[in-house]
């Protein structure tokens, strides 16, 4: 995870993937859950540990919600000409290295920004939704959304 460059991540997702479909975009984004984290950081502080228990429940929250989806917190979103994948970080096989995958053609994709905040919201043909976040000030993030967008 050395290299963020746009060609780096790219290459880093074609190679992940087996080049079984030739990876146009890729960049590094955080699975988002306010509630999830709101929730764990209210148990933190509530249990004593005061703003480090706030920051612990939190980071905690974030966790255990990006988990109980198949991911890891932070994920390499790769764009082929008709998926989206969503490639776990190191988990030590703890989680599967694919944690989702997105049809084009038949998933909800949307993508919002606001500021250096970019978002995008997924939800598939079953109504299962997620949302991960980026950064505008990324290259290779704002590649994935071009892409997308498009």
């Amino acid at each position: 995870m050395g290299d963020n460059s746009a060609d780096a991540l790219v290459a880093e997702a074609t190679q992940r993937i087996g080049g079984t479909e030739e990876v146009l975009a890729a960049g590094r984004f955080e699975v988002q859950s306010v509630g999830a984290a709101v929730g764990g950081g209210l148990i933190g502080s509530t249990l004593g540990g005061g703003s480090t228990g706030n920051v612990i429940g939190l980071m905690a929250g974030e966790k255990a919600y990006a988990e109980s989806r198949g991911l890891t917190e932070q994920v390499l979103v790769a764009v082929t000409a008709t998926h989206v994948l969503l490639l776990n970080g190191d988990t030590s096989d703890r989680l599967p290295h694919l944690g989702a995958q997105y049809d084009r053609s038949t998933s909800s994709i949307k993508v919002k920004s606001f500021g250096p905040v970019l978002s995008l919201h997924f939800e598939d043909p079953d109504g299962h939704k997620l949302k991960l976040s980026g950064s505008t000030l990324s290259k290779s993030d704002r590649s994935v959304e071009a892409l997308l967008k498009s």
